[in-house]
């Protein structure tokens, strides 16, 4: 008989197989997932994009290179050395040329000067949510703002924009009577568009579907492996922090090729590695937070398991678990405010991901009272709290005893300090010894080994000289 037959209740090696394979299949899921839900919220979401377009202009490496971009396409659609010569007088048109030149440099600090005010950045903010939201409405196939949606094609409806720029000139009624359709460019073509389209699409589908799949896959491995659960749950939530290292690691390599390939000069490196690391912040924090998920389902799946130190600790929490679980919610949710207080990951800051982690310390905490119930029925908070008292006068009692040995130990080397600094002041001036406490130089004449021990004494002390220590010694001899 097969030593599965003998014990049903652990799975057989098939079962053992599906799950490896379950977890593989979460694990590369777990991946895909990461940069989907990252372009689905950077790229397809504008008020995100909006954002970190925000963020790119706040920065002063890329706010330099912006007007830097900026000044050349004036003075490559604008001859300014011409319309310099145009101002000047006949004879001093000679000055155009430099003027031009200093110009320049002018334009270009002003431009960056005027990119970081408030008032600049909320205009770009505008400016690229709208611009984010017509790729959105493209996608959809939805009609709004500039861009109209007609049959397969992309349609730019100047109308629109005339309107509103008339309404800036006082020219509204005029504007009006351009007829609908009689100012439209066609922008895509279902030919351009049509994989742009099914791209983001997919992505958007991926981004709801992959965690939910990887979930999936997930449980599936945990219930098919029988008498491994628990180790297959560590084992799930070590995989999943190894695909979020990896998606975090992929960015990390795809760095250098994607900043070699915007900055088209040394100078624009910075700015080029500014942007990849704001474009991508977001990416960043989607894999931390998975990594935090994962180390809450390891942290609680480990203390939930057979290791003597998670019995340990199951048995101490038991008392309050069992018979007060208001208290044990409490310090678990007490300790996740206190986590979002210091606020190590961004998405923490979202109230969507602040409600699954609540949920997830809720069934973690329902979980282990569960468990102590069954492990420690009899477990009484009274019992337990005796037992901090002991523990506590036990500690005091420890404490207390270390400070009064460390004290003694103290005084014990000060005064061994004290007579080796006062046997080396002895060898350069003998010390005087009262005649009431230290024998004369008679009584240490006395014969036999009493009377060589006591001149032994004496010369270790500094009562007697050298000399005096061998003549007594040759005395008593």
């Amino acid at each position: 008989m097969s030593a599965t037959n003998k014990n049903p209740e652990v799975g057989s090696r098939g079962n053992r197989v599906a799950a490896s394979v379950l977890v593989v299949l979460a694990t590369i899921l777990s991946i895909i997932s990461v940069y989907a839900v990252w372009v689905d919220q950077q790229v397809l979401n504008p008020d995100n994009w909006a954002n970190t377009s925000t963020k790119l202009l706040q920065n002063k490496e890329v706010r330099t290179q912006t007007a830097v971009f900026i000044t050349d396409k004036i003075y490559e659609n604008v001859d300014v050395q011409a319309e310099i010569e145009k101002a000047l007088p006949t004879d001093a048109s000679i000055l155009a040329g430099p003027a031009a030149d200093a110009l320049r440099g002018l334009a270009q600090t002003g431009i960056e000067k005027s990119l970081g005010t408030s008032e600049a950045q909320s205009v770009w903010k505008s400016a690229h949510r709208a611009l984010d939201q017509q790729v959105v409405d493209v996608i959809n196939q939805t009609n709004t703002g500039f861009l109209q949606y007609q049959g397969d094609n992309v349609q730019l409806d100047l109308r629109e924009a005339a309107i509103k720029i008339g309404d800036r000139l006082g020219l509204k009624a005029q504007a009006e009577k351009i007829k609908p359709g009689q100012a439209t460019l066609t922008i895509f073509s279902s030919s351009d568009i049509g994989q742009f389209r099914t791209v983001a699409r997919f992505l958007q589908g991926l981004a709801v579907l992959g965690p939910l799949l990887a979930f999936l896959f997930f449980s599936l491995a945990v219930a098919v492996n029988r008498g491994r659960r628990r180790r297959t749950v560590v084992i799930s939530a070590a995989a999943l922090i190894l695909a979020a290292l990896i998606a975090l690691a992929a960015k990390g390599v795809a760095g250098t090729p994607v900043v070699d390939a915007l900055a088209t000069t040394d100078a624009a490196k910075p700015a080029a590695k500014a942007t990849w690391e704001i474009a991508t912040g977001m990416l960043s924090s989607i894999a931390t937070s998975t990594i935090w998920l994962a180390v809450l389902v390891l942290i609680f799946s480990t203390l939930g398991g057979p290791w003597k130190f998670a019995v340990t600790f199951r048995r101490w929490v038991a008392p309050w678990v069992n018979q007060r679980p208001a208290i044990a919610f409490g310090v678990a949710y007490s300790l996740f405010l206190l986590f979002l207080i210091w606020g190590p990951v961004p998405a923490f800051r979202q109230w969507v991901t602040v409600a699954i982690f609540l949920v997830l310390v809720g069934l973690a905490v329902w979980a282990l009272r569960r468990e102590t119930l069954v492990e420690f029925p009899e477990a009484s908070s009274d019992d337990a709290v005796d037992k901090l008292k002991e523990a506590w006068t036990e500690l005091k009692e420890t404490l207390g005893s270390g400070i009064s040995k460390g004290a003694e130990g103290a005084s014990s080397a000060a005064k061994q300090v004290r007579d080796k600094a006062t046997s080396s002041a002895g060898t350069e001036q003998p010390t005087k010894v009262d005649s009431s406490d230290a024998p004369t130089a008679s009584q240490a004449s006395e014969p036999g080994v009493d009377g060589l021990e006591r001149l032994a004494a004496l010369h270790a002390t500094g009562a007697l000289t050298a000399e005096e220590f061998a003549a007594a010694k040759a005395k008593l001899l």
